[in-house]
């Protein structure tokens, strides 16, 4: 298996605290960076995203309430 050697060494890899440690802050560098793709995409396309994210923030907004209510109810019933 010509691929059995790489494989090896990237188990090894995963596996060395200071390896993972430098992976994490990479990828924690690289969060949030703009790649362009979106930008990139038809104008039809990125309204739909648009749609999308603010539903979804709709959805937040109406689970963070209920879970509001729910604790409300828990305090007042658990006595």
């Amino acid at each position: 298996n010509p691929f059995g050697d790489s494989q090896a060494i990237a188990n090894q890899l995963m596996k060395n605290p200071g390896v993972l440690a430098a992976l994490q802050d990479k990828l924690c560098s690289i969060v949030g960076s703009p790649s362009g793709y979106i930008q990139s995409l038809p104008k039809e396309v990125k309204r739909r995203i648009k749609a999308l994210k603010k539903l979804q923030n709709e959805v937040i907004s109406v689970e963070a309430e209920f879970y509001k209510e729910v604790n409300a109810l828990e305090l007042k019933y658990a006595p």
